[in-house]
């Protein structure tokens, strides 16, 4: 098993080398944060090349508000529950509709808009 670890998390089952690792809560609210907002960059970057196709903006935005909502999430405690919870969910959601808009944009269709 785990050499000097002898609690709970040893027999649970085999991991690497016989033992346990889970992942650092802290770590992956960082690195998805990070992929996300390097993402709606680069897609920016890609944009600046080529205004012509609108639908690629549309993405570089969702892919941001994305970023955005989980570093929210992540605030979690630190800041109102209005802030840390609420806006981070009304952030995300929306993002879901921007890359959706992007999708219609990109297929030559119109965006939607609100209605």
């Amino acid at each position: 098993m785990c050499p000097g670890k002898q609690d709970y998390r040893s027999r649970r089952g085999p991991g690497i080398n016989g033992c346990r690792h889970g992942f650092e809560v802290n770590t992956l609210f960082l690195l998805t944060i990070d992929v996300e907002a390097i993402l709606g960059l680069l897609l920016l970057l890609v944009w600046i090349q080529n205004t012509r196709v609108h639908a690629v903006v549309w993405w570089a935005t969702a892919d941001l508000m994305r970023a955005s909502s989980v570093m929210m999430y992540g605030l979690y405690g630190a800041v109102p529950d209005l802030i840390s919870i609420d806006l981070a969910n009304v952030i995300l959601f929306s993002s879901f509709g921007v890359t959706w808009s992007g999708a219609r944009v990109f297929s030559g269709r119109r965006f939607a808009g609100l209605h």
